[in-house]
């Protein structure tokens, strides 16, 4: 994994980055994007809001794909009744099934979820450039943070990245 330049943020920004993830449990993106318009000007709050997005965005498509499955359960027990293969009493048992079956994915996907915001907000508040697995080297391209090439900086530098 390649190093990152050794930049070493202020309280400041490592608190703002916490709050970043705790924000994006609760509320979404509208958290993440409201801190982001406030200090964009803060690379390292900059990478975690866009990470903390991101990971909102894979539960949003989770959730949708299990709305989309809920809403085609319902036409087929619409479609059963019609072609009166069940009965309108007897579809109140599937349905009820069905929506107990989402409720707990839905619940479960954010219960889940938790302990890793709970993680990514810890790393942020100890200054950490903690990438998540899948999309961390992207989300570093796009905040323009590059990594450390051994032919122009060794270890020991205390280069920032550009603003």
């Amino acid at each position: 994994m390649d190093l990152f330049v050794p930049y070493m943020p202020n309280q400041d920004e490592k608190q703002t980055a916490m709050f970043t993830y705790v924000l994006q449990g609760f509320t979404g993106f509208i958290g993440p994007l409201i801190i982001y318009y406030r200090n964009r000007d803060s690379r390292f709050v900059k990478f975690h809001v866009f990470q903390a997005c991101i990971l909102q965005g894979c539960m949003a498509f989770l959730i949708i794909l299990m709305w989309f499955a809920w809403v085609v359960y319902i036409v087929w027990i619409v479609v059963n009744i019609a072609l009166e293969i069940l009965t309108p009493h007897a579809a109140i048992r599937p349905f009820l099934v069905g929506f107990g079956i989402v409720m707990f994915v839905f619940y479960s996907l954010w219960i889940l979820s938790l302990p890793l915001v709970v993680y990514c907000a810890v790393k942020a508040n100890n200054g950490e450039w903690f990438e998540l697995p899948v999309v961390g080297r992207r989300v570093r391209r796009w905040t323009g943070i590059a990594p450390l090439s051994s032919a122009n900086t060794h270890p020991g530098s205390s280069q920032q990245p550009p603003k």
